[in-house]
């Protein structure tokens, strides 16, 4: 079992914020602490059961006491995910979603994730991501589809599960193949209901 860096009583307050289905991200905003950060791993550790698996959620009147108690701490200061920066990019037009711009230097779109492997099935994306970090950054999105009016539409994933369960290591030992420095990147999940999530690299 991993050593203990948060208390029993915060652990208990983690699985109930997670049995109502609270965001990994707003639940680590909660427990953070300048002496004492909590990363998203810990929570999916509570949430999986190889955490603190003896302790039993709080109850929702303790819940309920200790989110009042947080509730003046300034949301705007929290760390915003990936996804939520990606998804600012898009506009909803009707019922769907669209790259407010053109693909540009800063961002490029692809109809369908390729997956990782075998290594020429994820070349196109390896340019992609090679082109952005030439540059000066931004952002690849997959499961958006140009029509023909050359609009940009995030259609989301047929199975967005497959990207978002991507090991980071593994895109990153194709990217240090190729590349040399190896550009730095982050994964997530933007997602723009109602329409299907739309990844984003």
């Amino acid at each position: 079992m991993p050593k203990r860096t948060i208390s029993d009583d915060e652990i208990a307050l983690v699985k109930a914020m997670l049995s109502r289905d609270m965001k990994n991200q707003h639940i680590q905003f909660l427990f953070n602490r300048p002496d004492r950060p909590v990363n998203s791993g810990r929570i999916t550790q509570i949430r999986k059961g190889t955490y603190g698996p003896k302790v039993p959620a709080a109850t929702g009147p303790v819940l309920d006491a200790f989110l009042t108690s947080t509730a003046s701490k300034p949301v705007a200061s929290a760390k915003r995910s990936v996804g939520d920066k990606a998804k600012d990019h898009f506009e909803k037009k009707g019922a769907s979603w669209f790259l407010r711009t053109h693909e540009t230097d800063e961002a490029e779109c692809k109809a369908a994730f390729p997956g990782l492997k075998p290594a020429d099935r994820s070349s196109a994306a390896i340019r992609a991501i090679a082109g952005l970090a030439n540059n000066k950054g931004g952002f690849l999105f997959f499961g958006v589809e140009e029509l023909s009016d050359k609009s940009l539409r995030a259609n989301g994933l047929t199975d967005h599960k497959a990207f978002s369960q991507i090991d980071p290591a593994d895109l990153n030992q194709i990217l240090a193949s190729v590349l040399d420095p190896v550009p730095i990147f982050q994964i997530g999940l933007a997602e723009c209901p109602p329409s299907a999530p739309m990844a984003q690299n």
